[in-house]
């Protein structure tokens, strides 16, 4: 097969769920797959540095279409021009990794990823930019125009035959990898402390600062927690750590303070370490179609409190404490479960652990394959 992937998820300079995904899956096919042809694809003049480290010296081809992105999807959305496919000399499949401004021939079959629908079913959780942007991109015609859609999880399958009405046999679930093999470069617990200047003791939270990760919550709990003398006793110099990238109504939270900081965007190679110092992670997010950050904590054996909705209790199953996100009271009791007994959390840590590596990019990269294959004998 000659299969074509659209890369320009990683032409942001810092990398997201999605860019993560699309790197993580890219990088993992050309190394397990030697039989079929893979060209990849991106507009635009700027190289990601993912281009220049992972990929100069692999047998993958990439052909750029050099026109100013703007240009270019502005003819994918109204002249429907040019097909990506022959751009790129013929494809049997072109995957998107996300939903984008795409039009392909009808030689060639189209296979999309939807990691959520945060956009339809929580558009509060958006700004007013993201709400033009996903109005111009029109996710819900990338979907029907897909011969085949990868849900992430289960519940994102759910989310889209739900929304889209699309039949259950057009879409399959293909559970995302995780793994930090690639970002350990990092890993010396003293350089970390030195540049985050990081407590003895800490709970830690990682992703984007907006409305939909609940931040307002966790903060809230903390503080909670904090009046609580068992807790003063056990852990006098307990901190609240928030890393991630400033976003949407970011604005509204408090700045640092004495016992909650903001670490603002942390490059994956310090991740590890961060999450393996952490007492326990939390991530009381309202709503995940996958959520990579538990995950995460859990190959360092760090336990986690997350929330009971969404996709978060499928993928973590019984290996994290589930709380309600809007249930403040749920989420410092979920808390203090973990930091009051250390057996208890010792046990989940190791229950994260293992659940942690059921993800793997390498079995990702099969199943995907497996489904091109599918769909190629299906339109045969």
């Amino acid at each position: 097969m000659r299969i074509g992937i659209d890369i320009r998820p990683l032409m942001e300079e810092r990398l997201s769920g999605v860019a993560q995904y699309t790197m993580q899956l890219t990088r993992k096919l050309l190394t397990l797959d030697t039989s079929n042809e893979y060209i990849l694809f991106y507009s635009g003049f700027k190289k990601s540095w993912f281009i220049h480290r992972a990929l100069t010296n692999t047998r993958a081809k990439i052909i750029p279409v050099l026109v100013p992105n703007k240009l270019f999807n502005g003819a994918q959305t109204f002249l429907h021009f040019p097909f990506i496919d022959k751009k790129l000399s013929g494809l049997d499949i072109f995957f998107a990794p996300n939903w984008g401004f795409v039009n392909i021939s009808p030689n060639c079959r189209l296979v999309v990823t939807a990691h959520d629908l945060a956009y339809k079913i929580y558009p509060q959780f958006l700004s007013p930019k993201g709400r033009i942007w996903h109005r111009v991109i029109h996710p819900e015609k990338f979907f029907t125009q897909a011969d085949h859609i990868v849900a992430v999880s289960q519940h994102t399958k759910n989310d889209v035959m739900s929304t889209f009405k699309i039949p259950e046999n057009r879409i399959s679930v293909v559970y995302s990898g995780v793994d930090h093999a690639n970002i350990r470069e990092l890993d010396n617990k003293f350089v970390l402390q030195e540049k985050y200047k990081l407590p003895t003791d800490y709970i830690l939270s990682v992703g984007n600062i907006e409305p939909r990760k609940n931040i307002s919550g966790l903060i809230g709990a903390f503080l909670k927690l904090k009046g609580d003398e068992r807790v003063q006793k056990k852990y006098p110099g307990l901190k609240l750590l928030i890393a991630g990238a400033r976003g949407w109504q970011s604005e509204t939270l408090p700045k640092n303070q004495n016992d909650i900081i903001f670490l603002g965007y942390i490059p994956e190679e310090e991740k590890a370490a961060l999450y393996r110092q952490a007492l326990i992670f939390c991530y009381p997010s309202f709503y995940e179609g996958f959520g990579f950050p538990p995950l995460e904590a859990g190959l360092e054996g760090t336990a986690s409190v997350v929330s009971a909705v969404s996709a978060l209790p499928e993928v973590m199953g019984d290996s994290a404490v589930l709380v309600d996100p809007y249930n403040m009271r749920d989420i410092t009791y979920g808390i203090m479960t973990l930091l009051l007994d250390d057996d208890f959390r010792r046990e989940k840590g190791q229950a994260a652990q293992k659940r942690a590596q059921e993800f793997r990019w390498e079995k990702t990269a099969r199943q995907m394959i497996r489904l091109w294959e599918s769909v190629i004998r299906s339109h045969a």
